[in-house]
């Protein structure tokens, strides 16, 4: 890398557009240096995706049942949501000792169509299509920058620095399904953990993802949802005596005063991070080193000599991220 990785290059589109989605305000918010390397750099670690492709495949045979059955479920939607599963276990090939595999997925279909064999709801339509798995893209607000930043070319992605002026943010993501039950309108977002505990659902109460998925959607729809529903599976390892598939779900009130002030919040979290990559130097927040989730995927990068970083960074350890929500 010929760049200074001292001087974090900040994601540009076109040299005068930022597009965050929620796993980068996540970042911005918790550490500006992992933010550097993940929404900058584009690199992560190169690891085993068991649990993002797991998730992704139900999340896929959640999107089928939704995007086409309504009311009670059919023999044809289970038929239609293994296929889902045959699909996606097609191209993803879990290691022999990976217990989420094929057989789990159907298993945590079977309950969860069990569990909630009828939805009392009737799912939106929008732009004639249910709204299931829903991309966009919304602009969010501008940033006055005035000052050279590192920006990254659309096109060839050559990573060069250049005057910005105006920064505009777009805020994007993908929301998992609307639906209106007795004439109110909700969101959903269903959720895949081995972590089903009693302060599961308490981290998303003020979460950037319920109060910004709740802003796109009053953009999208016209009007704010009454509630935002997290529809959480509990799926974890098999045992001989422990509960592996426990589904459950909790509405979270939304609030336009609320919704109002995380649109403010991630001006400024936006704001501030730039202000950092203006000035050349992103600082690492070392309390979130190591979480709940583990250790964060940069430690052993930050845990170098500063002259060690760059060679690091671009080694096989890791590698580009691809994963966009509008691309998905």
């Amino acid at each position: 890398m010929e760049f200074d990785l001292n001087a974090y290059p900040l994601p540009l589109v076109d040299g005068d557009t930022l597009f965050i989605d929620n796993s980068t305000l996540e970042r911005f918010v918790t550490c500006p240096r992992s933010a550097g390397y993940y929404v900058g750099l584009r690199r992560e670690l190169n690891k085993s995706r068991a649990a993002l492709e797991f998730g992704k495949i139900i999340h896929e045979a959640l999107a089928y049942r939704y995007a086409n059955y309504t009311g009670y479920v059919e023999p044809a939607c289970v038929a239609g949501m293994v296929a889902c599963l045959d699909k996606g276990f097609a191209s993803y090939h879990p290691e022999d000792d990976e217990w989420r595999n094929y057989g789990i997925a159907v298993s945590a279909v079977q309950h969860y169509n069990a569990t909630y064999p009828m939805e009392e709801f009737e799912v939106v339509q929008f732009g004639g299509k249910p709204f299931v798995e829903q991309p966009f893209a919304i602009p969010l607000g501008e940033i006055t920058v005035n000052a050279e930043l590192w920006i990254r070319d659309p096109v060839t992605n050559e990573i060069r620095k250049a005057y910005v002026g105006t920064l505009k943010i777009v805020w994007k993501g993908k929301i998992d399904l609307a639906y209106r039950r007795e004439s109110f309108l909700y969101g959903m977002d269903h959720k895949t953990t081995s972590i089903m505990g009693p302060g599961f659902f308490s981290e998303f109460e003020l979460s950037h993802q319920v109060h910004g998925y709740s802003w796109a959607i009053k953009k999208l729809l016209g009007s704010l949802p009454r509630g935002f529903v997290i529809n959480g599976l509990g799926i974890r390892k098999p045992t001989k005596t422990g509960k592996s598939l426990e589904f459950t779900r909790q509405i979270i009130p939304i609030y336009d005063s609320l919704v109002d002030e995380w649109e403010l919040d991630t001006l400024h979290i936006v704001s501030d991070f730039v202000e950092m990559c203006r000035r050349g130097y992103l600082p690492k927040h070392t309390k979130w080193c190591v979480g709940k989730y583990g250790a964060c995927e940069y430690k052993q990068v930050c845990g170098l000599e500063p002259a060690q970083r760059a060679a690091a960074i671009g080694s096989n350890e890791y590698r580009n991220v691809t994963w966009d929500p509008l691309k998905e």
